[in-house]
C-alpha cells in the first residue's frame, strides 16, 4: 500500500520569488490593458438601445471576451484575463494606484484616505464603468499630447460623464424630455400625413442643446450661430428655442399659392434670445464634479438657426461661415475698425501707435489664428505698448463671444463630403472658428435604410471627425443624464482648445 503523499508548505523564500512573479507578470501586463481599454473600449461600450448594430468582428477579441465576462458575473465571478496574459488569482492583486493614475486618483473615485492600492478586479471594474458604460470617449487620435491628457483626467479622474446630476437637474431635464414628447404626439395625432422628420427616441437632443447653450454662456459666449438638419428640427424650435406654437402648427396646415415664395416648416430658420434663467437650468444648486465654469451668466445667449435646404449638410459650412464673420466683426470693432480692415484709419488699432513698425504687430495680432494669439500678443507688446497688447486681448476675447454648433444626422454626417471638407477646413489655422462643436443624431436609420444595411468600415458614423483631430464623445440616448455630462465636457473642451 503505497504511502500518503504530504505536501510540503512552501518556505518563506518561495513565497517570495512566487509573490515578486506575479508582480512581475501583472506589472508587465497592466499598460497593455490600461491602453486597451483607453484606445479600444468605445468598441465595446453600452451605446445601442435596440441592439440592432453588431460591432466589427474581430476588432479587439481579447478586450471583448473581458468586457463580457464583467458583465456576465458578480463581484465574486471569474474574468477572462487569457488574452492579457493574466490568471484568475491576479485578481485579487494589489496594484498602486500610481500605475493606475489617473484612475484613482480624484475625489470622484470614492476611495477612502489613505488608500494606496486597489485590486486588479477593482481596477477592471472601475476601467469598464469610466470607458465601457452608456458613454464612450474616442480621443488617441487627438492632435496634441495636451488635449488627450485633458480628456483623460475628465474621463479618469473627475468621473466628468459618470457623476450624478442633482434632483433640480433631473426635474428641469424630464419637462424638457416630457415636452418633446408631447410635441411630437401632437404633430403625429394631428398632421399624421404630414412629413415631419420627428425626433422619437432621441428626445434625450433638447436637455443636450440646453445644456451646451449653458455651458457655452458660462465659457462667455454671447451669440451662437446653429444649422440643423431636418430630424428634430420642429422640436428643437418649439421647446428650446420657443418659436410660437400658433405659428408653428400654422405652418402645416397653410397652402401657399403660386405667387408665394417661401420654404416647407422643417427647412426655416429662427432667432431667439435666451436669457441667463433660460440658459442656466443645468447647474442646480452645488458645483458638483463636472469642472465647469463656477460663474453664473447674467447676458442672454442669441441664438440664430440658420435656414436649411434640402441637401442637408450644405448648410454646415453656412453656419460656421456665419460664425467666423460674426468673430472678424467683433475683433475689428474691439481693435476700433466696427466697418473691416479696410475702412477707417488703421491707426485707430492702438492710441500708442506711432509708426509702422509699431502698427504692424498690432494688424497681424488683430488677423491671427487661435493658435497665433499668444506669439502676435506678444510681437503687439513689445513692439508698440502694453495698450496694443491688451487691446489685442480684448479683441480675441471678443471673438471668443461667438460660436457655432452644428447638429448631423448619422447618415447624412459620414455620407455627404460636405461634412469631411468643412471639418479640414477648420483645421486651417486661418479658417478658425475657436472650435465647432459637432452633434450627431443616430436614430438607426439613415432615412430609409436599416442599422444593418447600412454598416461602415467602422461600428461609429463620426470615424469622418477624426480627419480633425477632434475627440468624438458616443452617448446612449437612453440615458440623458449621461447625454448631459457629455455635451458639457465637449464644450469646456471647445473653450479650452478652440477646436
Amino acid at each position: 500500500m503505497p504511502l500518503p503523499v504530504r505536501a510540503r508548505p512552501a518556505t518563506a523564500a518561495e513565497t517570495r520569488r512566487a509573490v515578486a512573479s506575479t508582480d512581475e507578470v501583472l506589472m508587465f501586463a497592466l499598460p497593455t490593458l490600461l491602453s486597451a481599454f483607453r484606445f479600444s473600449g468605445h468598441h465595446f461600450a453600452d451605446l445601442d438601445p435596440l441592439g440592432l448594430r453588431a460591432p466589427l468582428p474581430n476588432s479587439y477579441p481579447a478586450l471583448e471576451r473581458l468586457v463580457n465576462s464583467v458583465r456576465r458575473g458578480g463581484a465574486s465571478s471569474d474574468y477572462d484575463l487569457s488574452g492579457f496574459g493574466l490568471e484568475q488569482r491576479h485578481l485579487s492583486c494589489n496594484v498602486s494606484i500610481d500605475h493606475l493614475s489617473p484612475l484613482f486618483d480624484g475625489e470622484a473615485c470614492g476611495l477612502a484616505d489613505g488608500v494606496d492600492t486597489v485590486t486588479l478586479r477593482e481596477a477592471i471594474d472601475a476601467l469598464v464603468a469610466v470607458y465601457c458604460g452608456k458613454v464612450a470617449v474616442e480621443y488617441d487620435h487627438c492632435g496634441t499630447h495636451a488635449e488627450r491628457i485633458w480628456i483623460r483626467d475628465q474621463v479618469e479622474k473627475h468621473r466628468t460623464v459618470a457623476f450624478p446630476l442633482e434632483r433640480e437637474q433631473k426635474v428641469q431635464m424630464l419637462r424638457l424630455i416630457a415636452e418633446a414628447n408631447r410635441t411630437e404626439a401632437f404633430l403625429g395625432k394631428n398632421f399624421p400625413n404630414a412629413k415631419r422628420f420627428g425626433i422619437e427616441g432621441c428626445e434625450a437632443v433638447v436637455p443636450c442643446l440646453g445644456v451646451i447653450f449653458r455651458t457655452a454662456a458660462e465659457g462667455g459666449v454671447e451669440v451662437c450661430e446653429m444649422a440643423m438638419a431636418h430630424r428634430g428640427r420642429l422640436n428643437v424650435l418649439a421647446n428650446l428655442l420657443r418659436k410660437p406654437l400658433g405659428a408653428l402648427f400654422n405652418e402645416f396646415g397653410t397652402k401657399q399659392s403660386q405667387l408665394e415664395v417661401g420654404d416647407v416648416k422643417y427647412h426655416l430658420g429662427t432667432r431667439a434670445v435666451l436669457d441667463a434663467e433660460s440658459v442656466d437650468w443645468m447647474r442646480g444648486s452645488g458645483s458638483g464634479r463636472s469642472g465647469a465654469h463656477p460663474a453664473r451668466s447674467e447676458k442672454p445667449l442669441e441664438v440664430f438657426l440658420s435656414a436649411n435646404p434640402s441637401h442637408l449638410e450644405f448648410v454646415g459650412p453656412v453656419c460656421v461661415g456665419r460664425a467666423r464673420a460674426r468673430q472678424d466683426r467683433e475683433k475689428f470693432a474691439a481693435l476700433g475698425l466696427v466697418g473691416g480692415p479696410t475702412s477707417g484709419d488703421n491707426t485707430a488699432i492702438v492710441a500708442a501707435a506711432d509708426d509702422d513698425n509699431q502698427v504692424k504687430p498690432v494688424l497681424a495680432a488683430m488677423l491671427a489664428t487661435a493658435e497665433e494669439e499668444e506669439e502676435a500678443a506678444a510681437a503687439a507688446a513689445g513692439a508698440a505698448s502694453a495698450v496694443a497688447a491688451s487691446a489685442v486681448a480684448a479683441a480675441h476675447a471678443a471673438a471668443r463671444s461667438v460660436m457655432a454648433v452644428v447638429v448631423h444626422g448619422d447618415s447624412s454626417v459620414c455620407g455627404q463630403g460636405i461634412v469631411a471638407e468643412t471639418l479640414e477646413l477648420g483645421v486651417l489655422p486661418h479658417f478658425s472658428t475657436h472650435g465647432v462643436l459637432h452633434l450627431v443624431i443616430n436614430n438607426q436609420i439613415g432615412f430609409t435604410t436599416a442599422a444593418r444595411s447600412s454598416q461602415h468600415t467602422s461600428p461609429h458614423t463620426t470615424n469622418v471627425a477624426k480627419v480633425a483631430g477632434a475627440p468624438v464623445i458616443h452617448c446612449n440616448a437612453d440615458d440623458p443624464e449621461a447625454v448631459a455630462r457629455s455635451a458639457s465636457l465637449a464644450e469646456r473642451f471647445r473653450q479650452r482648445f478652440g477646436r
